[in-house]
């Protein structure tokens, strides 16, 4: 039988599946619906024990925007407006782009998020020692 005491419960949040999607974002008109494609898709592990944690580590890894966040029940999700290249657009970019001189992108990156609880034993006599 297993000491209580020795036993934890942890929450766990793992991002499991990414999808980039973009299209183009006309200063004046808005995002263009007819443009939007799915950029890339792949499945992915990471993981947190807190989802500030998580968000914090796919914005790293992605050079995402945290203050770009949104969140629902499955999935956590970053927006930005990048140029051609897919690199986030800068000052003077976007200063073009609002003239009329340039094409930016909405670019949606959607992660799939699971929670989960993990147990784990501690050995108290390593924990003590």
């Amino acid at each position: 039988m297993k000491n209580p005491d020795t036993n934890k419960l942890y929450t766990e949040y793992s991002a499991k599946y990414i999808i980039i999607e973009t299209e183009v974002d006309d200063f004046e008109k808005g995002c263009l619906p007819d443009t939007r494609e799915i950029k890339h898709e792949e499945r992915i592990d990471i993981t947190a024990i807190s989802l500030k944690e998580l968000i914090n580590k796919l914005a790293e890894k992605y050079y995402l925007d945290i203050d770009s966040v949104h969140l629902s029940d499955s999935y956590i999700s970053f927006s930005q407006t990048e140029d051609k290249e897919g690199t986030a657009a800068i000052k003077p970019q976007i200063d073009e782009w609002k003239k009329g001189n340039l094409n930016l992108w909405l670019t949606d990156y959607v992660f799939c998020v699971e929670k989960s609880f993990v147990q784990i034993e501690l050995d108290l006599e390593k924990e003590l020692a």
